[in-house]
């Protein structure tokens, strides 16, 4: 699993963009997964959770992802 952590940086033209900015790599295992589909007022959705094992993650933020 790839963790990745939200920057923003200015291009060219000084004009902010975010981007995902990957900071480490470690082994992981997935415990479980599971998507439930359901109704809303907006039509049908679609709510994916997967939880996954790894180590300590040594720097990691709970803003950090993995993308």
């Amino acid at each position: 699993m790839t963790i990745a952590r939200l920057v923003e940086t200015l291009d060219e033209y000084g004009i902010p963009r975010e981007a995902w900015t990957p900071i480490r790599t470690e082994n992981a295992a997935i415990i479980q997964a599971s998507a439930e589909d359901f109704l809303s007022s907006a039509g049908v959705a679609v709510e994916s959770i997967v939880i996954f094992r790894t180590c300590s993650i040594e720097g990691g933020t709970p803003g950090d992802a993995s993308p």
